[in-house]
């Protein structure tokens, strides 16, 4: 493993254990709501909206977390850093800026105009 899968890896595993603790706290909070919204009829619309907010949240939050745990197998893999449409380099600035990539920055755009 090179200097810079090492870097990467490390502020990958970074990323993944705060997400995960901030998923956790989530959970937490969205069942404070639930209890204060049982409690009090005139909050229950009020935490209604929160845990939506938190469940959109929860969402993003584990997909960015998938993401991340897909990127240090790669690492791990041997296949960190090659595209996986064309099989070609992703650039280290792309790495740098989105260390989660799966695709070179021409796939990526690619993608992104066929979608």
């Amino acid at each position: 493993m090179n200097s810079l899968h090492t870097q990467v890896k490390k502020s990958l595993v970074e990323r993944r254990d705060a997400i995960s603790r901030l998923i956790v706290n989530n959970v937490d909070a969205h069942r404070s709501l639930d209890e204060a919204a049982a409690t009090d009829a005139r909050d229950h619309a009020a935490g209604l909206a929160a845990a939506a907010v938190l469940e959109r949240v929860k969402d993003t939050e584990s997909r960015e977390l998938l993401e991340i745990k897909a990127a240090i197998q790669r690492i791990d893999d041997g296949t960190y850093g090659k595209c996986g449409d064309c099989g070609g380099p992703i650039g280290r600035q792309r790495l740098h800026a989105l260390p989660e990539a799966r695709t070179c920055i021409n796939c990526s755009d690619r993608a992104e105009r066929g979608a």
